[in-house]
């Protein structure tokens, strides 16, 4: 009696599997390798912001990981001229600080964190991060930032909101005084 063909159709699944793994693995890699922020990146939005940026801004970002709180920045004509730290008057050694500081919360300020991690995380040595930002895509502005070292529980992540000075008293107005758009009139009040 002949024997039996034995069939070899169950290591073809296997293969196929193995091959989709490394495929959504190379993938995973790839996907996050791209989205890493390079320094070209912040240098471009940092372009943008120079050129850009509103003179009167109200800035709030909160940061989370080492340093957690969430800030608000008050800046007008170019200058900050308030700085709150979870709405609190912000502290240096239990005293008010002093307001030549307070450039040091504004986005420019923000931006030159990012690229001194940026710049530490280069070094030779260094443990790898994994580091992502978004920016605003007209003025440049920061819109989060993540920074977490690798094998390690250090963490940061910073969201920002930027209203430009026009754009917060509008939002703040009650509705009743809010003004209705006409596009054949001049702005008028909205009736209830």
């Amino acid at each position: 009696m002949p024997r039996p063909q034995q069939s070899y159709r169950w290591v073809w699944y296997f293969v196929v599997l193995g091959v989709l793994t490394v495929s959504a693995c190379t993938i995973l890699v790839w996907y996050n390798l791209r989205q890493q922020l390079k320094k070209e990146d912040l240098q471009t939005a940092r372009a943008l912001w120079k050129q850009n940026r509103p003179p009167d801004y109200d800035l709030t970002y909160t940061k989370r990981g080492s340093a957690s709180g969430a800030f608000f920045v008050k800046v007008r004509n170019g200058k900050v001229v308030d700085v709150t730290l979870d709405g609190r008057e912000v502290t240096q050694n239990d005293k008010p600080l002093d307001p030549s500081r307070y450039p040091r919360y504004d986005m420019t300020a923000l931006m030159d964190d990012i690229e001194t991690f940026l710049e530490e995380d280069a070094e030779p040595g260094r443990p790898r991060t994994y580091t992502v930002a978004t920016f605003g895509p007209t003025d440049g502005h920061l819109i989060r930032y993540v920074r977490r070292v690798m094998g390690s529980s250090e963490r940061i992540e910073i969201n920002v909101q930027l209203k430009k000075r026009g754009e917060h008293e509008a939002s703040n107005r009650p509705s009743s005084l809010a003004p209705a758009k006409d596009s054949t009139g001049p702005v008028v009040p909205r009736k209830h």
